[in-house]
Order: structure tokens, then C-alpha cells, then sequence
């Protein structure tokens, strides 16, 4: 879903091609949000984002071309 992991400076987020719309939120170890994106119509998407070495956590919300919502999580690491 995520790659590189770990990365330095930037990763790409890799979707299936049903998905419509997804929203990409990521959260730090103390669970605040520092960075969110939305990702329309498209397979793949850059996080281009500032991060500070260290452990973060994902959440991908997308809705599928039915119409369905699916969910998923995850961890990243920042180098």
C-alpha cells in the first residue's frame, strides 16, 4: 500500500484501480494528526511531506466504484 517503508523523504501510496476517492491521514506516536490528503481517481499518489525521523501511523478511508467504504491501517517509518 505504502512504499518505500521505511523512506526518507517521500513514499508513494498504491491503490487498487476500484478505488474512487481516498482520504490518507497520518498520525504520529501520540496519535495527532500531522498530515492528511485526499487522492481522487487515481492508482498512486506521492506523500511529499516534511517528516521528521521516526515511527508514524496511517489510515486510508476509501470508497470503491460500488460505492463501498473500506479502511485500512497501518505503520510507516521515516529515516
Amino acid at each position: 500500500l505504502i512504499f518505500p517503508n521505511p523512506f526518507h523523504t517521500s513514499a508513494t501510496v498504491l491503490l487498487p484501480r476500484s478505488f474512487v476517492q481516498s482520504k490518507l491521514k497520518v498520525f504520529n506516536v501520540l496519535g495527532e494528526e500531522i498530515h492528511h490528503q485526499t487522492i481522487l481517481n487515481n492508482q498512486s499518489s506521492k506523500i511529499n511531506h516534511p517528516f521528521e525521523p521516526g515511527i508514524y501511523f496511517y489510515q486510508l478511508i476509501s470508497e470503491d466504484d460500488k460505492g463501498k467504504l473500506i479502511s485500512a491501517s497501518g505503520k510507516m517509518v521515516v529515516e
